[in-house]
């Protein structure tokens, strides 16, 4: 139930009879319809009767009163009147139900001759109705008749203004010469603190119904400045194009400008030779992080921790466990572990490694690595030793030899130096092999059987052989290169000898 406004003194221990009713307030040209009778003036309405409701016994009571028909427009509110009634001679509560309304038709007869519908000003209000609540309900009538002209000129101003807008922007993009002035134009009309955006913030002052208007307006404004500055820009972009296509003429009879040359690093081009040489073996290419585990840089290659063969590769630590890798025998560690113990394996593993070495002539911090890696049953030295004669022919020439020299290496057992016979000399002694007639070229061996068991295979099923090489000492022994930091100096006179004839 709608909560009441409360007029007249309220009596303790005095019962009143209460009058429920419904009441209009009609207005016109400032004139408020009030109905005369011989006990005073009134607003048109009664009370309730049976169980009609409060809308039909007020259309009823002002037809009765007035002869005229009229259309409830707005629901004012809720107000109480307590006093004494001389008519009735008891004590009354007139709980009305006020209601702005509006006459419709023409007049029909009255059915109450001793009421007469007459025409009261604003200002006379209070001086003629009798009852003080009835007064309350014309003044909220004519605030929220003044409330609504306010919405609809507030409503009014921001569709002239977003229009106004519109056409602004419309003609500034058209006087737009250039996409910087186009630009400028989009960020101040759509932009966050675009004056657009400003109107829009006083849409809190419309009315629910209103809202929606205007935010509809405004897209449709937004949309069709939009659609100009994107019209305009393809524009500017056409004539753009144009003007340096007339700009940038060109000569088809000038003698055309030599364009330069790359050529592969050294060291790429060693990489690849012995990468597609083991392809042709039939070896696999294999490749793993370079921040790598303790564990599979160490531990699963039997390098336990404590174990005095650490400290032959100084390392790059970033925790505990986590390490720049200091050779890529890592890669194989983990080939092996995904194969879950069954062979066969044939990979190598090309990629860059780190050690805490200091850069000189022979030693670099970080340099390149290629290892390679066979399991299978019945995997031998011989084995071994074929496959890396057959690398020595095809990398350093067909009447290389090598040989082998007993070894440690903490992951193969038996361990051997590889040295190939020099290319310089024939094997006779020179300054390039140290009159020895041989050059170490890589290392290798067995795969130790501790190694094969920490990745699941079965050391008494499967052999295996493991052999690494640094491509920057293939490198400088194949094209005589005395200094390892040349490789990665950036020395275009250094990388220019290296031109494919």
């Amino acid at each position: 139930m709608e909560e009441a406004w409360i007029f007249g003194d309220r009596l303790e221990h005095v019962h009143y009879i209460v009058r429920r009713g419904a009441y209009a307030v009609i207005i016109n040209d400032g004139m408020v319809a009030v109905v005369k009778t011989p006990t005073g003036y009134f607003l048109p309405g009664g009370g309730v009767e049976g169980t009609e409701t409060l809308e039909n016994c007020l259309k009823r009571e002002v037809l009765e009163e007035t002869g005229y028909n009229v259309r409830i427009l707005q629901f004012i509110g809720r107000a109480q009147k307590y006093f004494y009634s001389t008519t009735f001679h008891d004590y009354m509560a007139s709980d009305g139900f006020f209601y702005i309304a509006e006459i419709t038709g023409e007049q029909h007869s009255v059915f109450e001759k001793d009421h007469e519908l007459v025409w009261i000003p604003r200002e006379d209000i209070p001086k003629v109705l009798f009852h003080e609540h009835q007064v309350w309900a014309v003044e909220e009538a004519f605030s929220f008749y003044a409330r609504s002209n306010k919405e609809e000129k507030e409503e009014f101003s921001m569709k002239e203004r977003l229009q106004q807008l519109q056409q602004e922007a419309l003609e500034k993009i058209e006087q737009a010469r250039d996409l910087k002035a186009l630009n400028e134009v989009r960020v101040a009309y759509l932009g966050k603190k675009g004056p657009i955006t400003e109107v829009l913030r006083g849409m809190g002052a419309l009315s629910p119904e209103e809202r929606p208007v205007i935010g509809a307006l405004a897209n449709e404004v937004r949309q069709a400045i939009q659609n100009a500055l994107e019209a305009k820009q393809t524009k500017l972009e056409q004539e753009e194009v144009e003007k340096k296509l007339a700009a940038e003429a060109i000569d088809v009879t000038l003698p055309g400008r030599p364009v330069r040359r790359g050529n592969h690093h050294p060291l790429t081009r060693v990489i690849e030779e012995i990468e597609d040489l083991f392809i042709g073996m039939g070896y696999t290419i294999a490749e793993g992080p370079e921040v790598e585990k303790d564990y599979y840089n160490f531990e699963a290659l039997n390098l336990p921790k404590g174990h005095p063969a650490r400290d032959m590769q100084d390392s790059f630590y970033i925790t505990e466990e986590i390490l720049l890798r200091t050779h890529t025998s890592p890669v194989q560690a983990r080939t092996m572990e995904k194969h879950q113990g069954r062979g066969p394996v044939k990979i190598i593993c090309p990629g860059k490694v780190y050690r805490r070495d200091n850069d000189d002539a022979t030693h670099s911090h970080q340099f390149t690595q290629i290892e390679g890696l066979v399991v299978d049953e019945n995997i031998r030295m011989s084995d071994l030793k074929g496959t890396l004669r057959e690398f020595a022919r095809k990398m350093f020439g067909e009447d290389r030899e090598i040989r082998f020299r007993p070894s440690f290496f903490p992951f193969t057992e038996p361990s051997v130096e590889v040295d190939v016979s020099c290319f310089h000399c024939g094997g006779h002694g020179c300054s390039v092999c140290k009159g020895t007639g041989w050059i170490e070229i890589l290392g290798a061996g067995m795969v130790h059987p501790n190694v094969l068991e920490m990745a699941g295979f079965d050391s008494k099923k499967y052999t295996g052989f493991a052999f690494g090489m640094g491509p920057e000492r293939i490198a400088m022994l194949k094209y005589g290169i005395d200094d390892i930091r040349h490789f990665y100096q950036n020395d275009i006179r250094f990388l220019q000898q290296f031109h494919r004839v």
